[in-house]
């Protein structure tokens, strides 16, 4: 079935159809082939199937739409002249599908005045995002994941049309996810209450499980400069669930941040100050006390630790007085206190050391494992190509934790990397993040940063060699060329004869850093290249 009519026929019909119930038997795609339609107001309009928005004879097809459509496939808008569906500001879209996941792309994005998204489909995600969109005045979640993939969705499009979200603050409407954003336009000198859907950023992640809505709020008493922050989230990579750190926050110190985290950012000339409210899952052993946690950047605190709430299941993590200007920052939730609330741990600890007969031997402990079939163990000379030197059969499924270990009796010369490859019984695998070892005596005459340049979070630092064998500390902070600092740790190692691992807590956008690292009593700096 295809539409291709004249402007008053196309309002005709669409309201004949809404009159008649219309339904179409099965899905069909609908067409407007460079065709002005109407839909009047009260009128809606539904397509049992795809819609594609396209340009015919030097003009594009649109709407002037001032009632509703509802669709249950995909929505294209393949424009090429002016690319905009909508000839008005007004009107809604609804997303209803329950057989299948919908798309919202083409090759031209489309401004939406309201958007619903309503998709129950059993299998997620319900929604994807295929090209960045805009809604100018309401976005109503009632039920569906969203995939951004890359996109940004916007809501609002000035600092005088914000635009409003109605979400009901439960996993039950839905959440975003994807490397993409979630980018919210605010007013100039409006408070936004804490908690409340005003300043909602409704985030989580793409896994099938129970925990994956990760809301963060940004509240504000104003009146301040209006403009944007965008959100997204990252998942933990799977076996690192978390960082020790050492980050002074008042008169505690957090020691462990969870690498799950926010992306905050602001722009368009937003001012004042925030409180930010965040709200993850865990399992009920990983947190004991919720005064133990505290919601901050990896690199070092921002504001001042607020007023936790929630469960110990559902913790609610508060963080006060944060600037605009500090809201440019990954977001992590950590715990002052380990024993009480040590946060998700899979993977104590994967280490190598060189023994006396210049064998490589690899141990690595687990806290938990579900469904583990075997690990196998992979070495690589340059951290790019690995090939498998050994395996262990796992646990399958134990809550006790478990310790394994594996000599490389033909080690490579030079530096080498190791990782852990986690298989489980279902073909599902995960790798560990790397461990570095340097044989036959390579010495550096000061700290030697590799690989450089670097593609991933696994960064290495060799030292000159040191008689001494009692506990060495050292801290790094590395920064980018306009001299902010993005990240930073402290480290307890036993002995500087092999590569530090320098544990970043993020993976870095690419461009040119500098890392300064202090050891002994010296400060050293270096140039820093990611890919």
């Amino acid at each position: 079935m295809r539409f291709r009519p004249g402007s008053y026929f196309c309002s005709s019909l669409f309201s004949i159809l809404s009159l008649y119930g219309y339904l179409a038997t099965a899905q069909l795609t609908y067409y407007d082939d460079g065709v002005p339609c109407t839909v009047s107001a009260g009128v809606t309009v539904f397509m049992d199937g795809h819609f594609i928005n396209q340009t015919n004879t030097g003009v594009d097809g649109s709407f002037d739409n001032q009632g509703t459509i509802s669709i249950t496939g995909d929505w294209s808008n393949n424009a090429t002249l002016g690319g905009q569906v909508f000839s008005t500001s007004a009107g809604t879209v609804q997303f209803l599908g329950t057989a299948n996941a919908q798309t919202i792309g083409g090759t031209a994005a489309t401004a939406f005045f309201n958007l619903t998204t309503n998709n129950t489909f059993a299998t997620g995600p319900q929604l994807v995002l295929s090209i960045s969109t805009i809604i100018k005045n309401n976005l109503t979640m009632t039920s569906g994941v969203m995939n951004l993939g890359s996109n940004n969705l916007t809501l609002g499009t000035s600092i005088l049309s914000t635009g409003t979200l109605t979400h009901g603050g439960t996993s039950a409407s839905g959440w975003l996810y994807g490397t993409g954003s979630f980018i919210r336009w605010f007013a100039t000198g409006t408070g936004i209450a804490d908690g409340g859907v005003a300043g909602l950023f409704p985030m989580g992640t793409p896994s099938p499980l129970t925990n994956t809505f990760r809301p963060i709020y940004a509240a504000t008493a104003g009146p301040a400069p209006g403009g944007t922050i965008s959100a997204s989230h990252t998942d933990a990579i799977p076996g690192f669930a978390t960082t020790n750190v050492s980050i002074t926050d008042g008169a505690s110190t957090i020691t462990r941040i969870h690498n799950v985290f926010w992306a905050l950012a602001p722009a368009n000339g937003i001012g004042g100050a925030f409180d930010l409210r965040a709200e993850q899952v865990f399992a009920a052993t990983f947190v004991g006390n919720v005064n133990d946690l505290r919601l901050t950047p990896s690199a070092g605190v921002v504001g001042t630790a607020g007023i936790n709430g929630g469960t110990l299941t559902n913790p609610i993590v508060r963080r006060t007085g944060v600037t605009a200007a500090q809201l440019a920052n990954q977001f992590h939730i950590g715990t002052v206190d380990i024993s009480s609330s040590p946060l998700p741990v899979t993977l104590v600890y994967f280490e190598a050391t060189v023994n006396d007969l210049g064998k490589v031997e690899l141990k690595w402990k687990t806290a938990t494992e579900i469904n583990t079939d075997y690990f196998a163990i992979e070495r690589s000379k340059d951290g790019k190509q690995f090939g498998e030197i050994g395996t262990l059969r796992g646990s399958c499924n134990s809550i006790d934790p478990h310790s394994y270990a594996l000599v490389d009796n033909d080690p490579l010369p030079g530096i080498s990397y190791y990782r852990l490859h986690q298989v489980d019984l279902d073909g599902h695998s995960v790798y560990s993040r790397l461990v570095a070892i340097s044989l036959n005596g390579d010495e550096v005459d000061g700290p030697h940063v590799f690989p450089n340049p670097l593609n991933g979070r696994d960064l290495f630092c060799s030292f000159a060699a040191s008689g001494q064998s009692d506990m060495k500390e050292i801290s790094w902070v590395l920064y980018d060329l306009n001299g902010r600092q993005v990240d930073a740790n402290q480290l307890r190692v036993k002995t500087l004869h092999q590569p530090v691992a320098l544990s970043l807590s993020q993976l870095l956008p690419a461009g040119n850093y500098v890392i300064a690292i202090s050891y002994e009593g010296r400060l050293y700096r270096t140039g820093l290249i990611a890919q």
